[in-house]
């Protein structure tokens, strides 16, 4: 069987797919923000690892120049567990620029102290060698638009594209640890927020980057630069980007489109298809229901199915009744016609009539009279095994057959039984098992004719005795051919002048399958069965 979604897995999948693209946006823009943040700190990297060459080559100039010792100069390098594993036997290990910073993990400090007048004022060294890549450091700033300082070994600045040139800024933490020999990148808060713009699009606007880089020569720190830049703005990028965000935005909205157009097609068309097959049901039209080819769902495949289902029993329910309907007109046309004619002639004739001739008019009435309620009795019979619902009871078989063979022994007829088990059981209200065998025996003399022997038998069947089979036997004339497959049928009987309706098989039929049962009948002449196969209640008492 071909796999069909659910309605509600549709509509959850749709709304799914609708809530993830703006989640989905946002999760971008975040992860966008700090792919600008660790671009950012890249580029000062990489601009820091250029300059602190220059300055080192600057200072150690200075150093020879002025005869002085460079093993002296400086602070001892502190070695951390990171360095350690990554040194190589030649002692100068490469050490790739690899940025780190992640604005979603990594915290983002406040502003900075103030540079403050230094302890200890530079060396002529530090600063001369500030003064001779201070040129470069503007050249620089013009294409990169980065805050750049060069420190000396104490964290005095010694060279600057700001006015902080002999000021001291080793109360940065940052500034420390590079001055110990790490390279260190951080997150500061902006002393100011750019304006416009949606807080969630400019929050890295509020965020600058700080990047140091250590100056080292031999196992000694001489100096650090300072590099400070505040990374492109989230909103500046998606205005530069316009055209793919428009794209973008057509795209998700032809997601979104054939999305609505998938629930249409799976929810909407079959449903609309199903109405339009009920409204044809409403204006009478037989056969408008059909099964749907594609349902598009699990649910409406299995309305179309129950639809088409109901439409059928509506329709056999209805030819059921006209047929009903005109059967009963027939049956009841013929007695009626007779006692019309019966009273009319005694009506007109009465007074004339000889005593013996009334006698046998009234009797021809009273016949009639009682034709008719014996149809009456058998509709409502017939009407009541139509609705009948199966029983929880346990009934015993047995005392309700011997009752029977005793009322119709008193009536004459030639009737005896072969008992199964004692406590051979239904699950059956004791009426209803007494119409059933009252019928099958009633339709066996009708049949049978004069001196007719009945036999009624009941046993449980093997091997699962879940089973209880009743069998109806008559040594009658036996059913032709042609009449077999007819008995069952309403108001259809042989025996119309033996006082047959037509109506008793078909309301033993009723009331078995009406307790999950069947029957079956067979017939030669000389012998007619019927067996009646009902649940046993026997393990359940």
């Amino acid at each position: 069987m071909r796999w069909r979604p659910r309605v509600r897995t549709v509509l959850l999948t749709a709304n799914l797919m609708v809530l993830l693209f703006p989640l989905g946006g946002v999760l971008l823009l975040r992860l966008y923000e700090s792919v600008l943040i660790r671009r950012t700190e890249s580029e000062l990297q990489v601009q820091g690892a250029v300059l602190a060459a220059t300055y080192r080559s600057a200072l150690l100039g200075e150093l020879k120049r002025r005869k002085i010792d460079t093993r002296g100069y400086g602070f001892r390098r502190r070695w951390t567990p990171a360095d350690l594993r990554g040194r190589m036997p030649t002692r100068r290990p490469f050490k790739p620029l690899v940025p780190s910073l992640d604005l979603s993990r990594d915290p983002v400090y406040p502003m900075p102290p103030r540079a403050r007048p230094p302890t200890v004022p530079p060396d002529e060294a530090a600063r001369a060698a500030g003064a001779q890549v201070a040129e470069v450091l503007r050249q620089v700033q013009r294409s990169t638009l980065a805050g750049i300082r060069v420190l000396d070994h104490r964290g005095t600045v010694v060279a600057s594209t700001r006015t902080q040139v002999g000021l001291s800024v080793s109360g940065q933490d940052e500034v420390r640890r590079g001055l110990a020999g790490e390279r260190v990148s951080v997150m500061r808060k902006r002393h100011r927020l750019s304006r416009g713009g949606s807080r969630a699009l400019r929050r890295d606007a509020a965020i600058r980057v700080y990047v140091v880089i250590p100056v080292i020569h031999g196992e000694r720190v001489v100096g650090a630069v300072l590099l400070v830049r505040t990374p492109a703005t989230v909103r500046r990028s998606l205005v530069r980007r316009a055209g793919f965000l428009v794209a973008a935005g057509l795209a998700v909205l032809g997601v979104a489109l054939a999305l609505a157009l998938v629930a249409s097609w799976t929810v909407s068309r079959p449903i609309g298809a199903l109405v339009a097959q009920a409204e044809r049901v409403a204006r009478g039209d037989r056969g408008a229901v059909i099964e749907l080819g594609r349902p598009g769902t699990r649910e409406v495949r299995q309305l179309s199915r129950a639809l088409v289902k109901m439409s059928k029993a509506q329709e056999d329910r209805a030819q059921y009744i006209r047929t009903f309907a005109s059967n009963v007109s027939h049956e009841f046309k013929t007695p009626l016609t007779a006692l019309r004619g019966a009273v009319e002639l005694l009506g007109d004739h009465g007074d004339d009539m000889s005593t013996q001739e009334r006698a046998r008019f009234l009797g021809n009435l009273e016949q009639d009279v009682d034709r008719l309620d014996r149809l009456v009795r058998r509709l409502l019979e017939l009407a009541r095994a139509d609705v009948a619902t199966p029983a929880e009871r346990a009934l015993v078989v047995g005392p309700m057959v011997e009752r029977l063979v005793a009322r119709y022994a008193d009536e004459g007829l030639d009737i005896r039984t072969e008992p199964g088990e004692a406590a051979t059981a239904v699950t059956m209200e004791p009426d209803a098992l007494e119409s059933i065998l009252g019928n099958l025996v009633e339709n066996g003399r009708q049949h049978g004719g004069e001196g007719v022997e009945v036999v009624v038998s009941w046993r449980e069947s093997a091997p699962d005795r879940r089973q209880v089979e009743l069998q109806v036997t008559d040594d009658g004339p036996g059913i032709s051919e042609a009449n077999l497959e007819r008995v069952f049928g309403r108001f259809f009987t042989t025996a119309r002048e033996a006082g047959g309706s037509g109506l008793g098989l078909p309301i033993v039929r009723a009331l078995v399958e009406a307790h999950d049962g069947r029957v079956t009948l067979r017939s030669k002449p000389g012998e007619t069965v019927v067996t009646v196969s009902l649940p046993s209640a026997t393990d359940r008492r």
